[in-house]
């Protein structure tokens, strides 16, 4: 019963995350206009090799943050070095990037991140139901 419970809450909880993508009621933070290229972490820079320079005083100088950089919804779910966000870090990796579904997937959750934590620190009831899907979900994937 819980497993039927989990997939359907998976499923509400996407068709509701769609709708709110088509409707454009969530928006994302993008690099503005004179930083106009996105390292893929919280940094937008005016150049993309700037991209490269590690996080630090320089890139401070050349670069600014992203505004509202991306906060991870596992991490603030689990800590950051548990064996949760461990399992879903290789199954990552190891299993969704390796198909073009798999890196829709993952992209649709970055982009989705900053709503989603946004949506845990205001419904603790949310909070809970996602952890809840997540504990499913790594029963699932970690084959206990």
């Amino acid at each position: 019963m819980k497993l039927k419970r989990i997939g359907l809450m998976g499923i509400v909880f996407t068709f509701t995350i769609c709708l709110a993508c088509t409707f454009g009621s969530l928006s994302f933070a993008q690099c503005p206009p004179d930083y106009p290229d996105d390292c893929g972490d919280e940094w937008c820079c005016e150049d993309v090799l700037e991209c490269l320079i590690p996080t630090g005083t320089i890139k401070e100088l050349l670069c600014t943050r992203k505004p509202n950089a991306i906060e991870c919804p596992i991490e603030s779910l689990y800590t950051e070095s548990s064996e949760e966000i461990e399992l879903l870090r290789k199954f990552r990796d190891n299993i969704l990037s390796q198909t073009p579904v798999g890196q829709e997937i993952i992209k649709l959750y970055y982009q989705l991140s900053p709503a989603i934590v946004k949506a845990m620190e205001k419904d603790e009831e949310f909070r809970e139901e996602l952890k809840e899907m997540i504990d499913g979900v790594l029963g699932l994937v970690g084959g206990e």
